[in-house]
């Protein structure tokens, strides 16, 4: 099919501002990184699904609004909107991102002091009484193990002579 120079001109445009959204998700991936620190296979796995994603969005556009046609213009747009981005855009948007997440997440953790003060005072108040507790069972503990430990070794002790004792019977018999 044929498109008309309007057509093409739009689709032109529709293909650079996907390249700039692609760019955007990608700098929101690596805001992530840059808050989440990941080893090499993660990284690469998010790159290879990032690139599976953006080939698959592409082929869709191209066959929805090109017939299926692939241009060269329609890639060379995708990426002179993900190189116009990356020049324009791209630090300011993972700055931004990373300063909004890390500003959030200091809340959350900020209220969940908040909230949780009232339990960590309540378990220092009973910390006292567990440790007076908990001493007295170590203590108690050590005695019965100190115990079994003497008794044991007198009913190896005893057990050896009732041996003794039962081979001598047996001798005589």
């Amino acid at each position: 099919m044929i498109l008309s120079m309007v057509s093409q001109v739009k689709l032109f445009l529709m293909t650079i501002l996907i390249g700039i959204s692609a760019g955007f998700v990608y700098d929101l991936i690596k805001s992530m990184r840059k808050i989440i620190r990941h080893n090499n296979f993660v990284i690469q796995l998010e790159d290879f699904i990032y690139w599976i994603t953006i080939s698959v969005a592409m082929f869709f556009i191209m066959l929805s609004k090109n017939s299926g046609q692939v241009r060269g213009f329609c890639i060379g747009g995708a990426l002179f909107g993900m190189l116009l981005y990356s020049l324009t855009l791209s630090k300011f948007v993972v700055n931004i991102c990373v300063s909004t997440i890390n500003f959030i997440m200091k809340i959350i953790i900020n209220t969940l002091r908040i909230i949780l003060y009232p339990i960590r005072i309540l378990l220092n108040i009973i910390e006292i009484p567990w440790n007076f507790v908990k001493i007295h069972f170590i203590k108690i503990a050590k005695t019965i193990k100190k115990y079994l430990y003497i008794s044991n070794r007198y009913a190896k002790i005893k057990s050896k002579g009732a041996l003794n004792n039962l081979k001598i019977i047996f001798k005589k018999i």
